[in-house]
């Protein structure tokens, strides 16, 4: 018998799930969660402005939740139970469509748990990981973590009250390493400072963050000046002339990386040849060949199909012609030319 025996189960038919999913959803949009903390700290993917498109109720309910989520909730049960069966403790599987908070910690901050253990309390988070990028993690048992994982253990700690959490990770199916992560006082008030402020001056202020390059923060702004109104140019400023000194830079250094990479690039292709790939102790090279792929001009298939019955069937080819075609509105390409 495994030393996993769920002190609680929470698994949930069809039509519960897709009820509680719903409210679960809803209540993260009242806090900060701990996949937030990693955008509000500049580790995450996405950056501050999806998580204010979320709490602002610009976002869509159903994109807070994304297929990364989705399958870490899948996996997790079968890696929360190697770790119950390593650390011979038995483990309480929290409720998957809950939200905890702590009012006396932080009343802005909230988290769904994975598990916690029966013996001390300490949260324990489930992870489903590929590729292991050198550097990011340590040795099994070490606190060598990346960032955001980090935080969001923190965030467990803290909604937790308690001194430790474990991250219990599987690398590329068959690794299984368990990280602690340790209370840090400094890191907890840093945490609530990030997230009171950013609630505060962004939130309740109804203020967008700060301008940055994330692919969220690109949509926000063509969707909000999707359309051009006026021809007229704006005259320069100091301020502008400075900034597009500094992205003249910017793209040059630009174009000289990626330049370098590409010869990096056809290096390791004239090495590969004709193999599938290289193989390093923590890197991997491949040069595969895709599937042969076939494609249908049916435009011209129908117009030939049309000549052959004369004139009307080249009427109710045009017919049909307009009867699908639609306008697509245009879109607005933003360019930058400098001239020395």
């Amino acid at each position: 018998m495994t030393a996993a025996l769920a002190q609680q189960d929470h698994r949930l038919t069809d039509v519960d799930a897709s009820y509680r999913k719903k409210q679960w959803l809803e209540a993260r949009r009242k806090v900060i969660t701990g996949t937030d903390l990693a955008e509000l700290f500049g580790v995450g993917r996405h950056g501050p402005m999806k998580v204010w498109l979320d709490k602002t109720g610009r976002a869509p309910l159903e994109s807070i939740d994304n297929d990364a989520m989705r399958f870490g909730r899948r996996f997790e049960r079968p890696i929360l139970e190697e770790y119950a069966d390593r650390q011979s403790t038995p483990l309480t599987f929290a409720d998957p469509f809950a939200v905890v908070t702590n009012e006396g910690m932080c009343p802005r901050l909230g988290v769904t748990l994975d598990a916690r253990r029966c013996d001390n309390g300490w949260p324990v988070d489930a992870k489903n990981i590929g590729f292991r990028k050198p550097g990011e993690w340590g040795e099994d048992g070490s606190d060598i973590v990346p960032l955001n994982y980090a935080l969001q253990m923190t965030a467990q700690r803290m909604v937790l009250g308690a001194d430790m959490g474990h991250l219990a990770v599987l690398f590329n199916r068959y690794e299984f390493c368990v990280y602690p992560v340790a209370r840090d006082p400094d890191v907890e008030e840093r945490v609530i400072e990030r997230i009171m402020t950013f609630w505060e001056k962004n939130v309740q202020a109804d203020t967008p963050p700060t301008i940055d390059g994330t692919e969220s923060y690109s949509r926000y702004i063509i969707s909000k000046y999707a359309t051009q109104r006026s021809k007229a140019f704006l005259p320069s400023t100091p301020a502008l002339q400075t900034l597009a000194g500094n992205l003249h830079a910017t793209v040059g250094q630009i174009d000289e990386l990626e330049a370098t990479a590409d010869a990096m690039r056809n290096t390791m292709k004239e090495v590969i040849g004709e193999q599938g790939g290289i193989e390093g102790p923590n890197w991997r090279a491949t040069w595969t060949q895709a599937k042969e792929s076939t494609k249908v001009d049916w435009e011209a298939v129908a117009r030939n199909v049309a000549q052959g019955i004369g004139d009307e069937g080249k009427a109710v080819l045009d017919r049909q012609v307009q009867a699908h075609t639609t306008t697509k509105p245009g879109s607005r390409r933003f360019t930058f030319n400098w001239k020395d």
